[in-house]
C-alpha cells in the first residue's frame, strides 16, 4: 500500500512523513518538559514557593505543554485524513501484490517462464 501512495501520491506521502516525525518531536518535547520539571523539583531544597526559577519554569512548561499538546492533536487528525485517503489505493496495492505473487511462481510451472 505504501509503495503505491508513494507513486499515485507523493504529496500525501511526504505529507505523512512529516506529520510522523511532527508526532514524535512533540511527544520528546513533553517528555523534555516533564523531566525538566522532575528533576527541578527533586533539586529543590526548602519552600518550593520560594523558588522563583521553579515557579517560571513551571509557567512556561505549562505554556509549552498545551501549544505542544494542540500541535499533537493536529497532527494526529491529519494523520488519520492522509491514512483515509490512502485507504483509496488499498485495491491497487492487492492488486499488485496478487500480480507480483503469480508472475513469481510462473516460473514453477514451466521452466520457460524464467
Amino acid at each position: 500500500l505504501n509503495d503505491v501512495v508513494h507513486v499515485e501520491r507523493a504529496d500525501l506521502a511526504e505529507q505523512q512523513d512529516r506529520v510522523v516525525v511532527q508526532i514524535a518531536d512533540g511527544k520528546k518535547m513533553l517528555k523534555d518538559i516533564q523531566d525538566k520539571i522532575l528533576k527541578m523539583l527533586a533539586e529543590a531544597t526548602g519552600d518550593i514557593l520560594d523558588n522563583h526559577d521553579l515557579i517560571q519554569t513551571l509557567s512556561d512548561s505549562k505554556v509549552t505543554s498545551s501549544e505542544v499538546t494542540q500541535a499533537l492533536t493536529k497532527a494526529e487528525v491529519t494523520s488519520a485524513q492522509i491514512q483515509q485517503a490512502a485507504e483509496k489505493y488499498r485495491p491497487v496495492a492487492a492488486r499488485g501484490s496478487l500480480l507480483y505473487a503469480t508472475i513469481a511462481d510462473i516460473a514453477n510451472i514451466d521452466h520457460m517462464y524464467q
